[in-house]
């Protein structure tokens, strides 16, 4: 495990916090993507994936887990992790997919992000799952840095649409024993 500079907590979301999840998820991913996206194919994403009915569904999901980052009493950042089978997990491995991990802008470089990942490791190392994937956005630098240091490995790649922008995220594995 690693050192961090502030020591956070984790709690589940659940259906009860819709309001505050649509806002942090709407804000963090416009903040992380939208300096380099056109804002028309921004708001179409959003309105699709980011409101009320669709957080809703993901929240109702069982096969779905959320949760925040929290400092002290203020909400850091937020993950979500999935369990079940997909088109693009790695093959022939039990695995959860580590779909978002988002830090709030005031709480980037503090390691919350590294906290959090420690965390999925170890939720997932918990349930007997020992590899873990995730798709990230090919010019995502940040991210990739995070993830490749953290050993993750890209075994392939896959399209994300973005509004009417086709992007490629690369996928990404890394073995937990």
């Amino acid at each position: 495990m690693h050192e961090y500079a502030i020591s956070p907590t984790f709690r589940t979301i659940t259906p009860a916090d819709i309001d505050t999840f649509v806002s942090i998820s709407r804000s963090t991913f416009y903040d992380a993507f939208a300096y380099c996206n056109n804002a028309h194919d921004m708001d179409l994403y959003m309105e699709k994936h980011l409101t009320h009915p669709p957080l809703a569904a993901e929240l109702a999901d069982a096969s779905n887990v959320f949760m925040y980052c929290m400092v002290g009493s203020e909400i850091a950042g937020y993950f979500k992790l999935k369990s079940g089978a997909s088109n693009d997990a790695p093959k022939g491995v039990e695995s959860i997919e580590l779909c978002r991990l988002y830090v709030i802008k005031e709480h980037q470089n503090k390691g919350l992000g590294q906290a959090m990942l420690d965390y999925c490791f170890s939720f997932a190392q918990q349930r007997g799952i020992n590899t873990m994937w995730l798709g990230v956005w090919e010019h995502n630098e940040g991210a990739k840095r995070l993830y490749t240091r953290n050993s993750f490995m890209q075994y392939g790649s896959h399209d994300f649409v973005l509004g009417t922008d086709v992007q490629t995220d690369y996928l990404m594995m890394k073995q937990l024993k």
